[in-house]
């Protein structure tokens, strides 16, 4: 039982952490473009509607994150692995710290 949460666990990290970066990969490659276009009458409507959905969104999925990123560190610990919840972990805040 323990095995199969930890499983699942480390699973809903990786969904997260892909999320995270197909969310900021693809606004590089298809968001930003238009940025030279935008004008004050247009940008509104490109911007700020889904930047609201994605900071209510991503503030809960980075809390979930490094909940899953801790129980993965804990379970990791003792063993030679202990350093990929680390990075996770290290990534998530340094993420976190440049959207402020």
């Amino acid at each position: 039982m323990k095995n199969h949460l930890l499983i699942a666990n480390h699973v809903f990290l990786l969904l997260c952490a892909s999320m995270y970066l197909g969310t900021g990969g693809s606004l590089i490659l298809f968001s930003f473009p238009v940025a030279s276009q935008l004008t004050p009458d247009n940008y509104y409507l490109q911007f700020v509607p889904q930047v609201q959905a994605a900071t209510e969104f991503f503030t809960t999925m980075t809390k979930l994150m490094l909940a899953a990123g801790f129980v993965m560190l804990l379970a990791e610990w003792r063993q030679p692995t202990r350093w990929v919840p680390i990075v996770v972990l290290l990534g998530v805040i340094a993420s976190t710290g440049l959207t402020l």
